[in-house]
């Protein structure tokens, strides 16, 4: 019986298991429902205790993610920015995590302000998007520490996870920012 050549293709992915390289297979380079099933099931890398772990954090999805931060980004752009970055700032302060928050920027340079101990915001300039500096730390630093990128932008979860990075929703992120400030307000009130 004669098949046709991408039926014969999808039949050959689900025989053959996929070949890794380094992070990611051949099969999710290929596409299909099958290799993005593969691709979502590959190991998440996991750090060693003494490893230098930064979350990396796409402010403007986070931002429109969270209902609180939105009203308050519609009443003035900045106030959404700076909630964000207050809440951030506490949750680097009491957890092991180095906090780079990456917005997208209107036009001129791009400015990065960075605090000791490891917090940095940087907003993008006119002719690059947040996704894409993100997806560029992933891809530089993803070998050498546990990277774990904060979006709810599905093609960006798929990109850096490709990378070799974990990947937290919008949701993930506030149950662990929150869950870490009432674990603080416990210690400081008892």
């Amino acid at each position: 019986m004669l098949r046709n050549r991408s039926s014969l293709q999808s039949s050959n992915l689900r025989k053959r298991p996929a070949e890794q390289v380094g992070r990611f297979s051949f099969a999710a380079r290929r596409g299909g429902r099958e290799a993005a099933a593969n691709f979502r099931t590959l190991p998440v890398k996991r750090a060693p205790s003494d490893q230098i772990s930064y979350l990396v954090v796409d402010g403007n999805n986070i931002i429109h993610a969270w209902e609180d931060l939105l009203s308050l980004h519609r009443k003035r752009r900045g106030l959404g920015h700076s909630a964000l970055c207050q809440r951030l700032r506490l949750y680097h302060d009491v957890s092991d995590f180095r906090v780079v928050i990456v917005f997208d920027g209107k036009s001129g340079p791009r400015q990065e302000e960075r605090e000791p101990g490891g917090f940095q915001v940087i907003y993008t300039d006119g002719g690059s998007t947040a996704d894409d500096v993100i997806e560029r730390l992933t891809a530089r630093y993803s070998s050498r520490y546990r990277m774990v990128v904060a979006t709810n932008d599905r093609a960006e979860q798929d990109l850096v996870a490709a990378f070799g990075a974990e990947v937290w929703s919008a949701e993930m992120l506030r149950s662990e920012v929150e869950g870490q400030s009432d674990s603080w307000r416990r210690y400081v009130g008892s």
